[in-house]
């Protein structure tokens, strides 16, 4: 039998498909697939071989809070280092926030920047070996 909504070939008395998870019992006749709302905001996750993509809108987001959006792309380091940098920043907010407001402004913005590089990097390099870059 093959699977209703991706095409992957699967047993005959399965109910659901292995790979996408499409109830292959239930009707389809419905206008809206499941995923559909996924796919369009760009947050469904794709894999290679057994490895995931990694998603630009969430990295961009989690890079709000400086240092979380390399920690989704596994760049550990890198993300502890700014989680660092980020507090250090809070903290001299408090005592001078005309000075350190815009400096943890373009704090951010550069890690934003620099997750979104990394990010196009880590896929790229995921598509082209199927193996993560780091």
């Amino acid at each position: 039998m093959i699977c209703k909504k991706c095409g992957e070939e699967i047993p005959d008395d399965a109910e659901f498909c292995p790979k996408c998870g499409q109830n292959q019992k239930e009707n389809t006749s419905s206008t809206v697939e499941d995923g559909d709302l996924l796919n369009d905001l760009g947050l469904n996750t794709e894999y290679v071989g057994e490895y995931p993509k990694k998603n630009l809108v969430i990295a961009m987001v989690l890079s709000l809070f400086a240092g979380l959006g390399h920690l989704y792309i596994k760049k550990t380091d890198d993300g502890i280092k700014l989680l660092v940098v980020t507090v250090l920043l809070w903290i001299g907010y408090h005592y001078y926030y005309f000075v350190f407001g815009p400096l943890y402004l373009l704090f951010v913005i550069l890690c934003m920047l620099d997750v979104h590089k990394k990010t196009n990097a880590y896929n790229n390099e995921l598509v082209k070996n199927g193996n993560p870059p780091w």
